[in-house]
């Protein structure tokens, strides 16, 4: 068996001969795998500022989303404390309301028993006359229609 370049006497028959790299390719290869990491680096550091970007946006988002949603909270709780006192306003003028018909209701009672000859406002009414109605009975206290009755 022939070699060609290199006569090494020891186990020359039982190898081939394995050809040097010359340094200039080992070099070449390496900047290339140099030039590959590097470009690999910038693409992933590219990629992480723009993940760690949508992070930031997410997270302002996310915060936005916490005011607004606590601003809501606030004007429902105004809402209904508002709601709750326009009721309270409410029941007070109905309860008023109430009491001055009441009044007024007593009032014209008063007016009718006076108008009709009764008792004055301020002494009580006497019981036998309680349940008879004023503008049905006669002066003599005899019930019947009025328009007839005459004298």
């Amino acid at each position: 068996m022939e070699m060609s370049g290199n006569n090494n006497s020891q186990g020359a028959d039982e190898y081939e001969e394995v050809p040097e790299v010359p340094e200039v390719e080992l070099q070449d290869e390496r900047g290339s795998e140099l030039r590959t990491l590097r470009q690999t680096l910038r693409l992933t550091q590219a990629e992480l500022a723009h993940e760690h970007n949508y992070v930031l946006r997410l997270t302002h988002q996310c915060r936005e989303l916490c005011r607004r949603a606590d601003a809501q909270e606030e004007r429902a709780d105004n809402q209904r404390k508002r709601r709750l006192e326009g009721n309270e306003v409410f029941w007070q003028k109905l309860r008023r309301a109430r009491a001055e018909a009441a009044d007024g209701k007593r009032m014209i009672e008063n007016l009718k028993e006076v108008a009709l000859g009764g008792t004055h406002p301020a002494r009580q009414r006497h019981p036998s006359s309680r349940g008879v109605n004023p503008l049905l009975s006669h002066h003599d206290g005899s019930r019947g229609n009025i328009l007839q009755h005459t004298g």
